[in-house]
């Protein structure tokens, strides 16, 4: 069984922060290899509307370490 990236699942638990510590390790068979990890309680699922954009080659300049950033978060 797997979860595809980017999914959103909403749980109820009596213990958010063991949930949260596991977060942290990552669950299933290939948590050494780094997958596996997910986020709890992200801020912008409390937001009620957020804008998307279509990110672009021309979007991206390398960073001093060689690292790619976007145009929107040099700013």
């Amino acid at each position: 069984m797997a979860i595809q990236a980017g999914s959103v699942l909403k749980v109820r638990t009596t213990a958010p922060e063991k949930l949260a510590a596991l977060a942290a390790v990552g669950i299933g068979e290939l948590r050494a290899q780094g997958f596996g990890r997910f986020v709890v309680g992200h801020p912008l699922l409390e937001k009620e509307t957020f804008t998307l954009r279509s990110l672009h080659g021309e979007d991206l300049a390398p960073t001093a370490d060689g690292a790619a950033a976007t145009k929107e978060a040099q700013r």
